[in-house]
């Protein structure tokens, strides 16, 4: 980029919720639908972004993901890369139940560079984010809906964030149906990041 260039923005919107998330239950790359107050939120978020051109517009191949989308009003190019972290055995359960499994207590600890027993690890997430991140045009407005540990970790990696102890591993918080949305544009010593706007539900209230 150089002084005169646009600058690339991506606004980054959570799918709305569903009965998983409802009951408190991991999902991962569990392949979720919205309940029927995802369904709700998800025309709301239509309301709110109608009236804005996109360049771009991508989703997690998960169907709670691309429901989202397309209530929404798009039809996005699906992309694997934006998944939820891969929770591997500890899908399905909630934190009660998980809490239980052997294999628990270990992972827990480091669950940034450990990974969960069949699944991923936080830094395997990061990394995948980081990397379809790089293949982004230098400029435009990306729309992206995905899930909220990919919008975290994603979002952290940009404006370089490192994770705190277990259990909640990012500082920063992403509910159903909000949007996140970052920047980067050019300064004098160099290409900078801005985060213009964190878990934004104003149309959804």
């Amino acid at each position: 980029m150089t002084p005169s260039s646009p600058p690339l923005r991506i606004w980054l919107v959570r799918h709305g919720i569903t009965d998983w998330n409802i009951e408190g239950r991991w999902q991962g790359w569990s392949d979720t639908p919205l309940s029927t107050q995802g369904h709700e939120q998800a025309w709301k978020l239509r309301n709110r972004l109608e009236a804005k051109n996109f360049d771009r517009v991508y989703s997690s191949d998960l169907l709670r993901a691309l429901d989202t989308a397309r209530i929404a009003g798009f039809e996005p190019v699906p992309d694997a890369r934006l998944r939820e972290l891969n929770f591997g055995v500890f899908e399905g359960g909630n934190s009660f139940e998980n809490a239980k499994h052997p294999e628990f207590a270990s992972w827990i600890q480091d669950p940034v560079e450990k990974a969960a027993p069949m699944g991923e690890s936080y830094a395997s997430l990061r990394a995948r984010a980081m990397h379809w991140l790089n293949t982004l045009p230098d400029s435009g407005e990306m729309l992206v809906f995905s899930h909220g540990g990919w919008i975290q970790v994603l979002t952290c990696g940009v404006l370089e964030v490192t994770p705190l102890a277990a259990p909640r591993i990012w500082r920063l918080r992403v509910t159903h149906a909000s949007i996140t949305v970052l920047e980067r544009h050019w300064t004098p010593n160099g290409n900078v990041w801005t985060l213009e706007r964190l878990n934004d539900t104003a149309h959804l209230e």
